[in-house]
């Protein structure tokens, strides 16, 4: 809803929607019977109430300091001009202090001369990342540095074929290597059919290997991630099965059954006499015979006598 798109009412947090009361007019009812909500139709409230709710989700990363980049993505409907620089403002002035802001423009409103030279310095002044976007036939692909960090998205292609092409992928290989800009630079692959996200990701990361940031090594290092847990639970288990070396010239010392297992021979039952068998055999098939009618009679009084 912050990116003034129109949600189902059911989204809301069940503490948001119990307060809608008498300003249930909002909500929008639809042919297929779901109520929608819109940003715009909301009072300042109800807004207030939706960023605490969002702000409140956002808390447990930042006091883990694993808080990233949060991304707001705009439609082609949103487009260049002071009521939507304002809301921009909006947002940036109700998301967590803490949080890192990168704003996404699908409308090319914001991206082309003479608007682009105002886009771009409206969000340094406001440390706003603006999104570089490869997404063909939509917007121009803009990489300008706004903050301390850049932010690019690349989009989906058509049908199921989505990998890059050799010439595509040198040409982000080229954008990148020639960009002027010392912080970190969020790549993000929205390709998404099957594995080609990471396919093109790998195919990538090959051409600028001196410029990828080894994240696996960063995580590992720290304490407490699930990398390191099944890190050391591996190293564990390869210490308790790798066998004890034993130190040159020491081997005299080790008593003769801790080198070798000796094995003894398997001992053989003894055989009985024949008339020993026969005997408990007979024991055996002695079964004392009752009559099957005085049997239940005992059983249900009790045995006679």
């Amino acid at each position: 809803m912050f990116t003034h798109r129109i949600c189902d009412f059911k989204s809301l947090p069940f503490g948001i929607r119990s307060k809608f009361g008498e300003t249930t007019s909002v909500v929008q009812s639809r042919s297929n019977g779901t109520e929608k909500v819109a940003w715009r139709e909301l009072d300042s409230t109800l807004q207030s109430e939706l960023w605490n709710a969002f702000n409140g989700c956002l808390q447990p990363a930042i006091d883990a300091k694993k808080m990233g980049v949060v991304l707001f993505q705009f439609q082609q409907d949103f487009f260049a001009s002071d009521e939507n620089r304002f809301h921009l403002l909006d947002c940036r002035k109700h998301l967590n202090s803490n949080c890192k802001m990168a704003v996404e423009f699908r409308s090319k409103t914001w991206l082309i001369e003479p608007e682009l030279s105002n886009t771009i310095h409206f969000l340094k002044q406001n440390q706003i990342a603006l999104v570089g976007i490869d997404e063909p036939g939509l917007v121009p692909i803009v990489l300008k540095s706004t903050t301390d960090f850049m932010y690019i998205r690349v989009h989906r292609r058509t049908g199921a074929h989505r990998l890059l092409s050799e010439v595509e992928l040198n040409s982000w290989a080229e954008r990148l290597k020639s960009l002027e800009h010392e912080g970190v630079i969020y790549m993000m692959w929205n390709t998404n059919h099957e594995n080609q996200s990471i396919l093109n990701s790998q195919h990538l990361t090959k051409k600028i290997e001196n410029l990828v940031f080894n994240w696996k090594q960063e995580i590992e290092s720290k304490p407490g991630t699930i990398n390191q847990m099944f890190a050391k639970k591996s190293k564990e288990k390869s210490e308790v099965e790798k066998p004890k070396e034993i130190p040159p010239g020491k081997e005299e010392e080790i008593p003769p059954l801790a080198k070798e297992e000796v094995k003894s021979p398997p001992t053989t039952p003894k055989k009985r006499p024949a008339s020993e068998v026969s005997e408990q055999t007979n024991k055996k098939k002695k079964v004392e015979k009752v009559d099957p009618k005085q049997k239940g009679i005992e059983s249900f009084f009790g045995k006679k006598g």
